[in-house]
C-alpha cells in the first residue's frame, strides 16, 4: 500500500515538473505541451491520469475556429476577431492544422465535369496562422459592409464587385490605380487561394461565358478551412474580369482587363484606360507591368495592351513559386480563351 502511495506522489510532483517547465515560452516559439495525454502506466504498475487539459487544446482551438468562422457570418466581425486573436496566442499558436479539408482523395470532382486538384503541402500549417488569417478577413469584411452599407457576401461576385466600385469613386487618378490595386489583391489573398494542382471548371460553362457565371463557378468550388475558395490561375484570370473589368468611370469603364498565357500559366492584366496605370494578377499577387509604350503612343492603346501582356514575364523575385511563369507569356486577348496556348496542359485549359 505504501509503494502505491509513494508512486501516486512522484507522478504527482512529475507532472507538477511538467507543468511548471511548460510556463514560460520562448520569445518566438510556445513552450510545447506535455507529452502524455490520457492514462500512463507508472513504473509500478499505478495508473497515472496525466494533462488530459493538453489533450483537449488542439480540440478546443478547433472550436474557437470554428466560432470565428461563424462570427464573421453573422458580421459580427469585432466578436471574430476576439476569437481568431486567441489562436495566436500560446500555446495554441504552434498548434498544426490542415486547412484542405482533404484526408484522403486530393481529387474534388464539381459539377459539370469539373475536377479540383489539391496539394495538401500548401495548406499544412498553424493555428496561429489561421487565426492571422481570420483577422484580416474580419477586418476587410468590416470596411466592405461600412462602404456598402450593407454585409457583403466574399464570394459572392455582385456584391464584391459594387464595394470595389465605390472603393474605385473614392479613390479615382493615377494614384488610386494603386490603391485599388493593393486593396484588389487583398481581397483575392484573403478569400481566395490556389488548390496547388490544376482546376478544370465546368464544361456547361463555355470558357469566355465564366466570368459572367462567376457566382456560380465559385459555389461549386471547394472551400478550405479558412474558409478561401479553391481557383487556379484562369479562376483568379476570370475573377479579375468579372470584378475590375465591370468597374466604370462614369458611363465608362475604367479598366481594360487583357488576358495573356503561355503553356504553363495565364495572368490577367488590368490596365486603367485614362492614366495608363496598370498591375498584373498573377494568381492572388498584384504584379507590376511597364507602359511607357503604351503612353506614348495614346492612339493605339488598345493594340498595345494586348502586345504587352503577350510578352509579360513575372518578376524574377516572384518566380520561385512554381504558380507563377518562368517564361514570358505568349498569347494573350480580352477573352479568357485567348490566353490558352495551344500546347497548354489540360488543366490550363
Amino acid at each position: 500500500m505504501q509503494d502505491a502511495v509513494r508512486a501516486v506522489r512522484e507522478a504527482q510532483a512529475q507532472i507538477k515538473a511538467t507543468s511548471s517547465a511548460s510556463a514560460a515560452p520562448s520569445a518566438h516559439t510556445c513552450a510545447p505541451p506535455a507529452k502524455a495525454d490520457t492514462f500512463e502506466r507508472h513504473p509500478n504498475g499505478v495508473p497515472v491520469l496525466r494533462s488530459m487539459g493538453d489533450h483537449l487544446k488542439p480540440l478546443l482551438a478547433g472550436i474557437t475556429g470554428d466560432l470565428a468562422d461563424k462570427q464573421l457570418k453573422a458580421g459580427d466581425y469585432e466578436g471574430a476577431k476576439a476569437s481568431a486573436a486567441k489562436l495566436t496566442k500560446c500555446p495554441t499558436r504552434d498548434y498544426p492544422t490542415d486547412l484542405s479539408k482533404t484526408q484522403v482523395d486530393p481529387m474534388v470532382d464539381t459539377p459539370g465535369g469539373g475536377r479540383t486538384m489539391i496539394d495538401r503541402s500548401r495548406f499544412k500549417t498553424t493555428m496561429g496562422d489561421l487565426g492571422e488569417k481570420k483577422i484580416a478577413q474580419a477586418e476587410q469584411l468590416a470596411e466592405m459592409e461600412r462602404v456598402c452599407g450593407k454585409k457583403v457576401d466574399p464570394h459572392n461576385v455582385d456584391q464584391v464587385r459594387e464595394y470595389f466600385q465605390k472603393y474605385s469613386d473614392a479613390h479615382p487618378g493615377k494614384a488610386g490605380v494603386g490603391e485599388v490595386r493593393d486593396e484588389y489583391a487583398k481581397y483575392c489573398k484573403n478569400f481566395m487561394v490556389h488548390p496547388g494542382g490544376g482546376t478544370q471548371y465546368s464544361k456547361d460553362i463555355p470558357m469566355d461565358q465564366r466570368p459572367a457565371r462567376m457566382n456560380e463557378i465559385l459555389a461549386n468550388q471547394p472551400t478550405d478551412a479558412a474558409g478561401r475558395k479553391m481557383i487556379d490561375c484562369k479562376g483568379y484570370g476570370m475573377l479579375t474580369q468579372s470584378i475590375l473589368g465591370g468597374i466604370k468611370d462614369g458611363n465608362k469603364p475604367r479598366f481594360d482587363v487583357v488576358h495573356a498565357g503561355n503553356e504553363k500559366h495565364v495572368v490577367a492584366g488590368v490596365f486603367d484606360r485614362k492614366t495608363g496605370e496598370a498591375f498584373v494578377m498573377n494568381n492572388d499577387r498584384a504584379d507590376p507591368v511597364e507602359t511607357r509604350l503604351i503612353r506614348e503612343n495614346p492612339g493605339r492603346a488598345d493594340e498595345l495592351r494586348v502586345r504587352v501582356m503577350k510578352h509579360w514575364e513575372a518578376p524574377r523575385d516572384a518566380a520561385e513559386d512554381s504558380t507563377r511563369p518562368r517564361e514570358p507569356m505568349s498569347v494573350a486577348g480580352r477573352n479568357p480563351s485567348d490566353a490558352i496556348h495551344p500546347a497548354a496542359k489540360p488543366y490550363v485549359q
